[in-house]
């Protein structure tokens, strides 16, 4: 894996931001109103190398590395993620065979256990 290249400090917070409006927007109803122009923001970020993945309702062993995980109530088996605090940010390619791409932000979960 190649190591994380430097990325500034105000990319990274447009990116968070761009995931913070889609989430509060689907949250508080008016998603639909500003869908296409959150699209578009993103496109232009996926057009020069930077994808967000979104990984609520993903299963979240220990041996997952992409994102830093806080445990909500009793247990730590069978994790799954249940809040999405920060998105994971990757910079690169992601094909469908070959992801050359590298992690550029971690991202930052809260996760159950699901019985």
């Amino acid at each position: 894996m190649n190591p994380a290249p430097e990325i500034p400090k105000w990319l990274l917070s447009s990116l968070n931001q761009i995931y913070q409006l889609r989430a509060k927007s689907k949250r508080k109803g008016f998603f639909d109103e500003i869908e296409r122009d959150l699209d578009r923001l993103e496109e232009n970020f996926q057009d020069q190398g930077f994808t967000l993945h979104d990984p609520m309702g993903e299963k979240c062993p220990d041996t997952r590395t992409d994102v830093e995980v806080n445990i909500s109530g009793e247990g730590e088996d069978n994790l799954i993620v249940v809040e999405v605090i920060k998105p994971i940010i990757r910079f690169g390619t992601a094909g469908l065979e070959i992801n050359q791409s590298t992690i550029v932000q971690k991202g930052v979960v809260v996760a159950e256990s699901k019985k």
